[in-house]
């Protein structure tokens, strides 16, 4: 099961204990408590097991940073306003009769664009043939295509690359009649510059900024970063990179490459990805204080704990707090070396208003 999935499960199932009362649990009550220790286990037995890491190291990376030129300042400038040039917009409805807004528009091919493009759909005013105001998702869905032009003028043909964009955001309004128009603006945007943190194995309990939130380096373990932030609900978007001492990428071996592997070891753990997860304190401190845990010995440690999450008269849920105090984990594919955390600042931007076609 997906890390990610793993921890909304969770947290839908221990928000799910705040129906019961007291200490006296009913046999549902008993069920959740021996799934949510099943699942911290697992988390937690997944993040701490040794493995053998299976990586490479990409000599050809460039990181975000140092792509920053004036000359890629200038394309990305230029890209904004094609794409606002070309940029449409109109209403379409699926085989389910669901409507959705659909931005449109295509730019000459640039590197990277799908990391480095953001499209926000700021505010919309669509109505329909009754005059109802309708309303719209703010967070949508974009799809990058390629398209080829070709053109011949006065004997020379000229051709290009071009990325086609596609940004729908579902129209929510329960009630539509007839012809939808109206107008939505939208705000186009590319990094101007990065703000990153170098974390390194020297610096456990050392705190740092990353834009304005200060966090703490509270254990690096072979290819992971535990992270404490102090504001957990002002978490920046970030994104990390792990370089070795030469500044080569420590980089995911290919699918070719794994199978490979496979061919030549049977054995082989293939489970280690590049990403991002949430991990209770409480769960971190029982298995870093003894990462190979047998799961009888946690659920013995975790259970009181879990047990005590149900008392809600008058008390804090200590089922909120088990994942309002919780890590940040970075794992990456290879061992830490040089931890990259970093955000984008997206200065080159601009809002536009497109009506309906």
């Amino acid at each position: 099961m997906n890390k990610y999935i793993i921890t909304l499960v969770l947290i839908s199932t221990l928000t799910a204990f705040s129906s019961v009362k007291g200490q006296n649990l009913d046999t549902k009550a008993l069920e959740q408590i021996e799934f949510a220790k099943k699942m911290t286990y697992q988390m937690g037995a997944e993040l701490f097991s040794k493995r053998k890491l299976h990586f490479k190291t990409n000599s050809e990376f460039i990181a975000p940073w140092d792509k920053m030129t004036k000359e890629k300042l200038e394309d990305f400038k230029a890209a904004l306003r094609t794409i606002i040039e070309n940029g449409t917009v109109e209403i379409k409805e699926s085989r389910s009769f669901k409507k959705s807004l659909v931005f449109k528009s295509q730019v000459p091919e640039i590197d990277d664009l799908s990391d480095m493009l953001k499209i926000n759909l700021v505010e919309t005013n669509l109505m329909d043939n009754d005059k109802n105001a309708l309303e719209t998702r703010k967070r949508g869905s974009t799809f990058y295509g390629s398209k080829f032009n070709s053109s011949n003028k006065n004997g020379i043909t000229t051709s290009s690359n071009q990325i086609t964009i596609t940004n729908s955001y579902r129209i929510t309004s329960k009630s539509v009649t007839g012809t939808i128009t109206g107008n939505i603006k939208l705000r186009a945007s590319f990094p101007s510059e990065y703000k990153k943190v170098l974390i390194t194995p020297s610096d456990i309990g050392k705190e740092f900024s990353l834009g304005t939130q200060k966090f703490q380096v509270i254990n690096i373990v072979e290819n992971k970063v535990f992270l404490k932030f102090l504001e957990q609900e002002a978490i920046p978007k970030f994104k990390f990179v792990n370089l070795d001492n030469n500044g080569n990428e420590i980089a995911s071996l290919t699918y070719n490459e794994l199978e490979k592997l496979k061919e030549d070891n049977k054995a082989i753990d293939m489970s280690t990805l590049h990403g991002m997860e949430t991990l209770p304190e409480k769960v971190y401190a029982v298995f870093n204080k003894n990462p190979s845990i047998t799961k009888e010995e946690f659920n013995s440690s975790i259970e009181p704990w879990l047990m005590q999450s149900y008392k809600t008269k008058g008390e804090e849920r200590l089922q909120d707090k088990l994942f309002t105090e919780s890590y940040i984990v970075l794992t990456s594919v290879g061992p830490i070396a040089n931890c990259n955390l970093y955000i984008e600042n997206h200065g080159i931007s601009k809002e536009f208003i497109l009506e309906l076609k």
